[in-house]
């Protein structure tokens, strides 16, 4: 995990959109994607996860390497010096390196004798405020809450599914608590599926927002 961190920061693949984001979590950046895409690997034999280290199965090295081959130069490079430059090192003194150059990851760190430049989490003016997820993966979108000091989410959204992962309310309730940050589910607060059905440019999205601004919202006061 770390290892995937440091590439994320320091490496090429900083500029990648599709590689992993970060949030600070029990023992400095984790990914939640990147723990369920590697808890699926193991599911499916792909990778074995056992005495507290993470390999290959047996099976799978030739058509690793294939694959590999196909990646360009560049990447392969950053991940060979990731691993030569930040897997020699013992767990503790890795995490030490860590903390110490991005210390906004320790935040929620359990390790906090590891930990040299103490921080408290950011705290929001009480207010509501409003934050979309398009573009974002669900790491970037919870760092971005944390960063921000926000306490809860209130989704609104009427029908909470996402094809994404971490956004459906069941992973996104269960990430946030993990967070410290709660989950409230508002529906009524939400647009109806049917209302959604003829959505096609520009201009139908406003004309159905400025409907439920000046008649849906105002008959939902309650909620």
């Amino acid at each position: 995990m770390k290892a995937a961190f440091l590439l994320r920061q320091e490496s090429i693949l900083a500029n990648e959109p599709t590689f992993y984001d970060f949030v600070p979590y029990k023992f400095g950046p984790f990914s939640f994607a990147l723990y369920r895409e590697l808890s699926a690997l193991v599911r499916d034999g792909y990778v074995v996860d056992e005495d507290r280290s993470v390999r290959l199965a047996g099976r799978m090295k030739t058509e690793s390497n294939a694959k590999s081959d196909e990646l360009p130069y560049a990447w392969k490079s950053a991940v060979h010096r990731a691993v030569r430059e930040y897997l020699s090192a013992s767990q503790n003194d890795l995490l030490k390196d860590v903390y110490s150059r991005y210390p906004w990851f320790a935040l929620k760190s359990e390790l906090q004798n590891l930990v040299s430049e103490v921080r408290d989490a950011p705290v929001a003016p009480l207010a509501i405020y409003t934050v979309g997820y398009e573009g974002k993966s669900v790491d970037s979108f919870f760092n971005g809450l944390i960063e921000a000091g926000v306490a809860s989410i209130l989704d609104v959204r009427a029908n909470p599914i996402s094809r994404k992962y971490g956004f459906a309310r069941k992973s996104m309730s269960e990430i946030a608590a993990k967070l410290d940050i709660e989950y409230v589910h508002l529906p009524e607060l939400g647009i109806s599926s049917k209302e959604r059905s003829d959505l096609s440019d520009f201009d139908s999205y406003q004309v159905l927002l400025d409907r439920y601004e000046d008649e849906m919202l105002p008959s939902r006061t309650d909620a």
